[in-house]
């Protein structure tokens, strides 16, 4: 009878991670502008059947630099279930996200009790942060919060053959999210050192090396040299900005309140705790990288909760209630304010570039627009939301703002002759920004470019 209850309560849990991630399903398509750039390469990766070489498109044309099973993924769920890409990248994220509450059950019943890891699993499922990376947004890095628990629970329990196969295989898929692995891997190797526990340090070091080998033999298959991919794929796409403090509690929902309980009762664990350790150090240095406290968080809060709970039996039937309560709470902000990220009107306005340009044209538009409008113009944009390898990167996005802001012609005619572009996109957004409203939609006394599409959807310039 227990084992039926478990396992009820977690298929349940499972089903509220999976509905609070569906939530682009319901928008009706894509939430994030990142989901853009991954269906044109994962299509690039589907008709060149293997390792895409180039994609024309972004920022005006650049080598293929991603580690390949992420467009892989979704090129061969595209081919097994004949669902379109874009559908499958829109969805398929919900899924891997709500598969990683089993994963945190698994963890969390080796680490303390089935009962405890059943917070655990409630604990991720209702977490914002998790939500926002596995619901809202479909990238390499939302996968890597799937396999990356899964290794260490590998390691955890001394799987060391599965656990170096799918650190290879992670490597392959999101390399940064590797290295924060490995990361957690060196902490246990220094920490089991220093404490004198029962642990396989010739094992893990094989682990970390065997996905060391594979990561460079990916590096040197690319037309860079290593230094440089080093540099601009594992450090710059960190996006260093500061992930503020008064931001854990926000994204964390109520978790870090029963973290901090749960900090008292794992005292012993040393594993767990290195683990939550790091990931906070690396998350407070990067933004990027603070969506790997998500596990370790979620693992840590269930025990704080469960502890809670136990304390104050007499009433923790309407304490778990309240505290159902504030996770939804703290959830329906997020749902309720997503939205397509491209607006039915912008797309037509996307479309009217597709039908109305050369094959070869140059768009210029402001910072992530840039993917959806390679995706639905199916023209080459010279800025998108991706910077790794970009030429004149630092010029190309001064360049942007500064045409923005502008409406005098002879300016907006150098920016355009330094790079050569053929159209101006405005967004929907955009036509209500004051800076665009007093800059360059205010040039249309200009006679060395033409206005010609304008909608509530945006508005098209034109450089002949």
């Amino acid at each position: 009878m227990q084992k039926k209850i478990v396992s009820v309560s977690l298929f349940f849990i499972f089903l509220l991670a999976l509905l609070i991630r569906l939530n682009p399903f319901f928008v009706g398509t894509l939430v994030d502008p990142d989901g853009y750039f991954h269906v044109r390469n994962s299509e690039l990766a589907l008709n060149a059947k293997g390792v895409p070489e180039f994609d024309s498109l972004s920022q005006g044309g650049r080598a293929y630099s991603y580690a390949p099973v992420f467009h892989f993924n979704f090129a061969l769920l595209h081919l097994v279930s004949g669902l379109s890409i874009e559908f499958l990248v829109n969805v398929f994220p919900a899924f891997y996200g709500a598969l990683t509450i089993f994963v945190v059950f698994i963890f969390a019943r080796k680490l303390f009790d089935e009962k405890t890891a059943l917070f655990s699993a409630f604990s991720l499922s209702v977490m914002v942060f998790h939500f926002l990376r596995t619901g809202s947004n479909a990238r390499p890095d939302g996968l890597s919060m799937l396999f990356i628990p899964v290794i260490l629970y590998l390691v955890y329990v001394k799987r060391f053959r599965v656990a170096a196969l799918l650190s290879a295989f992670q490597f392959l898929l999101h390399p940064l999210s590797g290295l924060t692995m490995l990361g957690v891997l060196v902490l246990w190797i220094a920490v089991a050192g220093f404490k004198k526990m029962d642990f396989d340090f010739k094992a893990v070091i094989g682990i970390i090396l065997v996905s060391l080998i594979v990561w460079f033999i990916w590096i040197f298959s690319l037309p860079f040299h290593f230094t440089q991919y080093v540099s601009k794929v594992s450090l710059e796409s960190a996006e260093t900005a500061k992930l503020l403090f008064v931001s854990v509690f926000t994204f964390f929902s109520f978790s870090w309140i029963f973290a901090l309980i749960g900090l008292f009762k794992s005292k012993k664990n040393f594993f767990l705790l290195s683990w939550i350790l790091l990931s906070f150090v690396i998350g407070m240095w990067a933004l990027r990288l603070a969506f790997y406290m998500t596990v370790p968080i979620a693992l840590i809060s269930g025990a704080g909760l469960f502890f809670a709970l136990n304390k104050i039996k007499p009433y923790r039937k309407v304490f778990f209630l309240l505290v159902f309560a504030l996770a939804l709470i703290s959830v329906i902000p997020s749902l309720f304010g997503q939205e397509k990220y491209v607006p039915d009107s912008e797309k037509n306005a996307m479309l009217f570039l597709k039908e109305n340009s050369d094959l070869d044209s140059l768009i210029f538009s402001r910072w992530d627009r840039g993917h959806p409008l390679a995706f639905f113009a199916q023209r080459k944009v010279l800025i998108d939301g991706y910077f790794e390898f970009a030429e004149n990167l630092d010029e190309k996005n001064n360049a942007m703002k500064e045409i923005i802001v502008t409406s005098n012609c002879s300016k907006i005619e150098r920016i355009r002759n330094e790079f050569i572009f053929d159209y101006f996109f405005v967004n929907k957004n955009a036509l209500i920004d004051s800076a665009y409203i007093n800059g360059i939609l205010d040039s249309k006394h200009c006679s060395n470019f033409n206005l010609i599409y304008s909608g509530n959807g945006g508005k098209i310039f034109s450089f002949p």
